[in-house]
């Protein structure tokens, strides 16, 4: 087209605007789709017709430039679907779309696109992915794009299933909204690198206000987590999930209404290391809530975060060795820094315990319920309480 301001295809739901799949022996052709607006496109019959209200590549390489997509409508993949595809996508609004089942405005299928500049928002998905779902070994790159104002049941911003493994880049995920990941959702042997973006002002009304993971691998680094909010994990969620890998990346001024306002660990076994947390909230762990896992912690700050009890972190049934922490500055009714609970073990080695105050017991430390605490080469010093246990304070058969 001329350009997607002055070309506009105006379907009024009536089919797929574009299908372009590889029975016409295609697959050493290059076809370059560039320079208009798709409207009111509509993919709701049988299959090829389910997917792609805008557009649907099928085992066909293209480049994809300068579009809008508006309005369209799938049972799969709202404005556009990728099957067995690298297609590029570059500077691409996608806003508006819809799928009754997921991919609200890309689905991407056995494919590994890239996607460059584009901005994706406003979209929605009944199931998951309201802005982009990958799913089947999908590998694409998606660098320099803004995900927002998208919805889903689950990865509000972009959900990854089926060991797809996403590489985003220099990215902005906000403002999306799920039941479970409002940014990101992460499933079953995904390995997602997430590098140098920012995921903030995210809202999920159970699990993973930022991201929510289960059973997948990321690698996250040079990044920030922040300003999400969820009942549980503000920041993160990481339920049965496979190990998570951190550098350099701060997780700061999450919400959770219940447990983990930086980070809820439930039912797995983690090693965290090389973090940022602080200026989290929740009733429980106001930077870490860790439970029924075994999860070594190593080289991180935790500071300025607030809770009821367990201001910094707060762990029940949990065998952990951390190691090279930095504890400061949190603030609890109970357990300023730390709160261990219900036969929890945790062996401290070269931490660093520094202004953390309780309202009530244990400004740096609280522990009950037969927990067990073990201290080696640590420091413990001008925190308070305002009743008993400045310092540490120990009861219900725990020992120090």
């Amino acid at each position: 087209g001329e350009s997607k301001e002055n070309t506009i295809i105006n379907v009024d739901n009536n089919g797929t605007v574009i299908i372009i799949t590889n029975t016409e022996n295609l697959s050493n052709q290059q076809i370059l789709i560039e320079n208009f607006t798709i409207k009111n496109g509509n993919a709701l019959s049988g299959y090829p017709f389910d997917r792609g209200g805008g557009i649907f590549i099928d085992n066909v390489y293209t480049i994809t430039k300068n579009l809008n997509f508006l309005n369209c409508n799938a049972m799969y993949g709202g404005a556009i679907s990728l099957k067995d595809s690298d297609a590029n996508l570059f500077n691409i609004n996608i806003e508006g779309n819809n799928s009754l089942n997921y991919g609200g405005g890309i689905l991407i299928d056995s494919s590994n696109p890239i996607i460059e500049n584009c901005s994706i928002f406003n979209n929605h998905a009944q199931t998951y992915g309201g802005g982009l779902y990958c799913i089947n070994n999908s590998n694409p790159i998606i660098k320099r794009t803004y995900i927002f104002n998208n919805d889903a049941e689950s990865g509000g911003g972009l959900s990854s299933f089926n060991s797809s493994s996403p590489n985003i880049e220099n990215c902005h995920i906000y403002d999306n909204s799920a039941i479970r990941g409002a940014g990101i959702s992460l499933f079953y042997d995904s390995e997602p690198i997430i590098d140098s973006t920012e995921i903030y002002n995210n809202i999920a009304s159970s699990f993973g206000g930022g991201i929510y993971n289960a059973y997948a691998n990321p690698i996250i680094k040079n990044s920030k987590i922040h300003s999400n909010t969820s009942l549980n994990g503000g920041g993160i969620a990481l339920l049965t999930s496979n190990f998570v890998q951190f550098t350099n990346t701060k997780i700061e001024n999450n919400a959770a209404v219940s447990f983990g306002g930086g980070i809820y660990i439930d039912n797995n076994n983690q090693n965290l290391s090389n973090l940022i947390i602080s200026n989290n909230n929740a009733e429980i762990g106001g930077g870490i809530y860790i439970n029924n896992s075994t999860t070594d912690l190593t080289n991180i700050s935790i500071q300025y975060n607030q809770a009821d009890y367990g201001g910094g972190v707060f762990t029940s049934n949990v065998d952990g060795y951390f190691d090279d922490l930095i504890i400061y500055q949190n603030y609890s009714l109970n357990g300023g820094g730390i709160f261990l609970n219900n036969y929890s073990k945790i062996y401290f080695f070269n931490s660093l315990f520094h202004y953390n105050n309780a309202n009530s017991f244990g400004g740096a430390i609280a522990l009950e319920q037969d927990s067990n605490l073990e201290l080696k080469y640590c420091t413990i010093n001008n925190n308070n309480a305002s009743f008993y246990g400045g310092g540490i304070y120990a009861w219900e058969n725990s020992k120090i």
